[in-house]
């Protein structure tokens, strides 16, 4: 192994990889998620940080960080959670780094129903993402409660505006998902290119290159 140290390192990294699943870290475990009791999930309380929101015409998702399930007025942890709600439910309005109180069904993410088909499950678990839910109503408990997810989200949109006016209007979604990470805006044919050419995956690295950015931004203003 002396001889081979990239052996060496590549073994070392896939026994730290395991250790961290083993010790239930989020972003490094596939195992599914256990609550702290057996509980309706048809009308659950969740409450956490809004760290990512995607406005669409009729619905928005809203992802939640540091979330805490509340039963009989006791909160306890639980993974990130992705929000579906739809626009007629949303009687106020709430930004990223809003503090919020959702209630509506909590559900496992679906494994995939055929062989081959897309596991958003897996796709999800590597993002920290283990729950999602169906709004019912979304309450602001307070407002810019999180001022790094709040100026983290302001600079994204300057950079969105920034893309808008510099570049053609066909070529907008392409430049926001390959620089922020931001897929929304991407043509369905150029999503099925990525996937053909392999490289999909460069969308979500874009994103995570954008947030170290910011980080390093802020830590720079501070």
């Amino acid at each position: 192994m002396s001889k081979r140290p990239l052996c060496g390192a590549a073994l070392l990294w896939a026994v730290m990889l395991w250790l961290l699943g083993q010790m239930q870290v989020s972003a490094f475990t596939f195992q599914t998620p256990k609550l702290p009791l057996k509980i309706p999930l048809e009308k659950a309380a969740v409450s956490g940080e809004i760290y990512k929101k995607e406005e669409f015409t009729l619905y928005t998702n809203l992802y939640i960080k540091n979330a805490n399930l509340t039963i009989n007025s006791k909160q306890y942890s639980i993974d990130d959670v992705k929000v579906h709600i739809k626009r007629e439910k949303c009687s106020t309005a709430f930004c990223c780094g809003d503090k919020v109180f959702v209630k509506g069904r909590l559900e496992e993410i679906p494994l995939p129903a055929n062989l081959g088909q897309f596991n958003e499950r897996v796709y999800n678990y590597a993002r920290g993402i283990k729950w999602y839910q169906s709004g019912e109503s979304v309450q602001v408990l307070k407002k810019n409660f999180n001022l790094f997810l709040k100026w983290q989200n302001k600079i994204k949109e300057m950079w969105i505006k920034g893309i808008s006016k510099v570049v053609p209007e066909d070529k907008i979604g392409f430049f926001e998902s390959v620089l922020l990470g931001e897929k929304r805006n991407l043509d369905s044919s150029q999503k099925i290119l990525f996937q053909i050419m392999g490289c999909s995956h460069i969308l979500a690295i874009s994103g995570v290159c954008f947030l170290c950015w910011v980080f390093l931004i802020g830590e720079r203003m501070a």
